[in-house]
């Protein structure tokens, strides 16, 4: 019993891990093909520059963060676009909840964009910091990571790497069953093009050492250890009634967490509301606060303006949490 448990909980572990690699090479893919052509855009007024950073935000995963740490460090943004962007944004858990309830991710990614552009306007208004210098360099090897057929050592690996996937999503349970299965193999398949047109400099930057070492690791640890706690928990301890009986100290902690500058401890409350066993408006609050990793390079740059801006998304969190908790029950 043991045994079957936890070889489900690890083939169920590894789909979303495959499944949040598709999705992350997928964003890193389109992020680099508009690489460095949109900056000129962002002099044309602040709302437009809370529209692009909250859009920005909204991408899985941190590159979209990471832009907007880029543009707000060269003058390029204001204060409030890039709490904006930290609102709308959840880290690498939104490719997690999207490879698991859609529906949600995306309900949850509409409201996120919402709030963020709130809380930029009303950051605006109340906080008035200093410009920075408007530079901004642009890699001109970003460029070729696209719509390129030639032929290295790295792509054919990588090309061997794709079809063992789309053979283990044909021939094993990896992948799930049903329609769950048909999404696995649709996006092995284009993942498998991906690669065709791929370059060398994106195959090893982009994906080997950026999606690969830095994420997936960290991703697939954090994932399987809590859904194997989850799956074993709900045997022995009653986790629903308790959530219910201290669903305030939850947000709490929900908005804590979020503080941190880091995807994995989040996941904890995504695999609790897969399970049903945790409210929205936890998560909601949780993913108001937390954007991955996506303030890592300000910390380096400013510590002033990252925890300045941790802390409005912080009081934010704990707010729309505690109202949307309120009316929830």
């Amino acid at each position: 019993m043991w045994l079957s448990a936890v070889s489900d909980v690890t083939f169920h572990a590894l789909t979303i891990c495959i499944l949040v690699y598709f999705m992350m090479s997928f964003t890193e893919y389109l992020h680099t093909i508009a690489y460095g052509k949109w900056a000129c855009l962002l002099s044309q007024s602040k709302w437009f520059g809370y529209l692009f950073a909250a859009l920005l935000g909204v991408i899985p995963g941190c590159v979209g963060a990471f832009a907007c740490v880029t543009l707000y460090t060269h003058g390029l943004i204001s204060l409030g676009a890039i709490v904006a962007c930290m609102v709308a944004t959840c880290g690498d858990e939104a490719f997690i909840l999207l490879s698991l309830t859609p529906q949600v991710a995306l309900w949850l990614f509409c409201l996120l964009f919402g709030l963020g552009l709130v809380a930029g306007f009303i950051t605006d208004k109340l906080f008035v910091n200093s410009p920075k210098c408007c530079t901004l360099d642009i890699h001109q090897e970003e460029h070729k990571a696209i719509l390129t057929l030639q032929m290295s050592v790295a792509k054919v690996c990588f090309l061997c790497m794709a079809l063992l996937l789309i053979a283990l999503g044909f021939f094993t349970r990896l992948g799930g069953n049903g329609s769950f299965k048909v999404v696995f193999l649709c996006l092995s398949c284009l993942h498998f093009f991906l690669i065709i047109f791929s370059s060398k400099h994106f195959l090893k930057v982009h994906i080997l050492k950026h999606i690969v070492r830095k994420h997936l690791g960290k991703i697939f640890l954090w994932t399987w250890g809590f859904m194997l706690l989850t799956h074993f928990a709900v045997q022995y301890v009653d986790v629903q009634s308790w959530i219910t009986a201290n669903k305030w100290w939850l947000l709490l902690l929900a908005c804590s967490v979020g503080i941190l500058p880091e995807s994995g401890p989040n996941i904890v409350f995504v695999t609790l509301f897969y399970a049903q066993m945790l409210p929205f408006p936890i998560l909601l609050a949780n993913s108001v606060v937390q954007d991955g990793h996506g303030m890592l390079p300000l910390l380096a740059e400013s510590k002033k303006d990252f925890f300045l801006i941790k802390s409005i998304n912080f009081a934010l969190g704990l707010l729309v949490g505690a109202i949307s908790l309120f009316f929830w029950g």
